[in-house]
């Protein structure tokens, strides 16, 4: 089964699509965790990769498109996957679709998290969201704290903020995700396989909805 996630920053796409990884043996790709690890890597002009991610911008399509590419094609996909900030445009949906009839192959769903009313809550998740350095594993202070504070309970790695989670960024983010959400949105709508979630409800309730939507079996 492939799925994408789509949803605001902060929505906590993320956080469901590592869950539902565990429990059914497929990988979770996250765009914007691999983009990260490459933030070094010179690009357009002479421009790192950080200098997009840090400030909310887009990365040049063809460069995420190399990205994904490359993880894809991996033996550990064949059976499905969840790829999380991606795709983020019209363009890239339409991409996404070509890669996979390449292989004759398609996606399944495209899956919407989502957060009624404004942007407030969203930012307060943004704010008490920490990663583990080392393994990338996400924690919220205010929802899923860690067992033991500023340390990861996989691996024991320090904890850290992620530089892109700052007031500037976020909105910039919010603003790209507000211009470019509908028509990608109506995109997976109209092909019939797009599935919402309202994600204010708890992380354990919002996932038994997403299990139930998917059909999905934990293996």
């Amino acid at each position: 089964m492939k799925i994408v996630f789509i949803g605001p920053p902060g929505v906590g796409k993320g956080s469901q699509a590592k869950r539902l990884s565990a429990d059914t043996l497929r990988p979770h790709i996250s765009m914007g965790d691999m983009l990260r690890l490459q933030k070094m890597k010179k690009i357009q002009g002479g421009k790192s990769l950080g200098s997009f991610i840090d400030c909310g911008d887009l990365v040049p399509c063809e460069v995420v498109i190399k990205f994904l590419k490359d993880r894809i094609f991996k033996e550990d996909c064949r059976n499905g996957y969840y790829l999380d900030g991606f795709p983020r445009t019209l363009k890239q949906a339409n991409v996404l679709d070509s890669i996979l009839a390449e292989q004759g192959d398609f996606l399944d769903f495209a899956v919407e998290f989502y957060i009624p009313g404004t942007g407030n809550d969203l930012f307060e998740r943004i704010m008490s969201r920490l990663s583990c350095s080392q393994c990338s594993e996400t924690y919220s202070m205010k929802n899923r704290p860690p067992l033991r504070e500023g340390f990861c309970d996989l691996c024991d790695a320090p904890l850290l903020r992620r530089e892109d989670d700052t007031l500037s960024s976020f909105r910039k983010r919010m603003d790209i995700f507000k211009k470019w959400a509908t028509p990608l949105l109506d995109y997976y709508k109209e092909k019939g396989i797009l599935l919402r979630f309202n994600a204010l409800n708890s992380i354990d309730e919002t996932y038994a909805d997403l299990l139930k939507g998917l059909g999905v079996q934990k293996e």
